[in-house]
């Protein structure tokens, strides 16, 4: 028999009510299972009805003795494209230590369709409803996280709290957007290697790799070869037991078959006739070189295009962001697409060189 498409839904909700809490809690953390519409969105139609459970951790290890209650600060972790137990677990960073300094509540919100907060039961189930996929947005993850934070401080008394988000890398933009669209939930944001210019197509191009490559140089003069560098990556990786094994011979033997392949192409190349009309292959390469010309301009055109948009993406932030730091080591390949300067005196950049 075919369950009704809401019954299946009411099923997933009530098991996860009853497993949530069974084997992720401690004696100082405890999980905060809360329901959400799966579209936040649409209203008065029927789908709007669908709910699924969100996971959120909360960690009070460190608000005991805080003077007032209603007023202790709450830091929230917001989770990217992974299962947060995993941050919970690790815990430490800069969060716990100003969780420890200002005795403040720490909370992990799980992110929508990661973990075991799934709609519809499992990742499989929700893939296949193409309604349901839909909803797997960043617009739909920030609205979680506010309707979380309003219902945890309504359900623990925490009216006047104030609030700060934390994240790293895409849960480093989720905290800055999330300070940006919800200034009425959230009171500041660190957004760590938050790469702000990726999410509008902004990011310099190949800045990724000349960055990975300053880092391997920067650590050995002598890994500037491909092979010599490949040797390092599968040296660092040989003790991983859970990755799969490459060895290094491997992949330089095929890379050293590939240049031979691409060197006997040339010499090919150089044995063929002259052509039978030199005048029509001269104005080919004519027409190629002026190609050429025309693309080249037209990536100028482009870079220019990228960098004065890049520019107003800052002046919007200069004129409705505030609170936000920006957090990121120079080290990271993720930075080159960060906000790495103050754009004003409450959107400001930290840092790393050797981070």
């Amino acid at each position: 028999m075919e369950i009704p498409r809401q019954l299946s839904i009411l099923l997933t909700t009530l098991v996860m009510f009853v497993s949530y809490g069974v084997s992720d809690e401690s004696n100082n953390v405890k999980v905060y299972p809360f329901q959400h519409h799966i579209d936040h969105f649409v209203f008065g139609v029927e789908s709007n009805n669908a709910t699924f459970i969100q996971r959120i951790y909360i960690d009070h290890t460190y608000r005991d003795g805080h003077p007032d209650e209603d007023g202790m600060p709450i830091l929230v972790y917001l989770g990217g494209e992974a299962n947060v137990k995993h941050c919970v677990a690790e815990g430490g960073g800069i969060m716990t230590m100003a969780a420890s300094k200002f005795r403040a509540l720490v909370v992990y919100i799980e992110h929508r369709f990661y973990g075991q907060s799934v709609p519809l039961g499992s990742i499989d189930t929700a893939m296949m409803d193409l309604y349901v996929r839909g909803c797997l947005t960043s617009h739909q993850a920030l609205a979680d996280a506010a309707n979380a934070i309003r219902g945890l401080k309504s359900d623990w008394s925490l009216q006047s709290s104030r609030v700060i988000a934390f994240g790293g890398s895409y849960g480093g933009l989720l905290a800055a957007w999330f300070r940006i669209k919800y200034p009425n939930i959230i009171d500041g944001a660190l957004a760590s290697s938050a790469p702000v210019f990726d999410s509008e197509d902004l990011a310099p191009e190949n800045e990724y790799c000349s960055i990975v490559s300053r880092d391997f140089k920067s650590e050995s003069r002598e890994a500037s070869g491909s092979d010599k560098t490949l040797d390092i990556l599968v040296s660092e990786i040989q003790p991983l037991q859970d990755l799969p094994r490459v060895t290094s011979p491997e992949i330089v033997q095929a890379q050293k078959r590939k240049r031979e392949d691409d060197i006997l192409a040339e010499e090919e190349g150089e044995k063929q006739p002259i052509p039978a009309q030199p005048l029509r292959s001269i104005r080919a390469a004519e027409l190629a070189s002026q190609a050429r010309e025309g693309l080249d301009a037209g990536l100028a055109t482009a870079c220019q295009l990228r960098d004065a948009q890049a520019k107003d993406l800052k002046t919007s932030l200069k004129k409705s962001a505030s609170n936000i730091i920006f957090s990121n080591g120079l080290l990271d390949p993720f930075s080159r697409a960060s906000i790495l300067e103050d754009i004003s005196k409450t959107v400001v950049a930290i840092t790393t060189k050797q981070g």
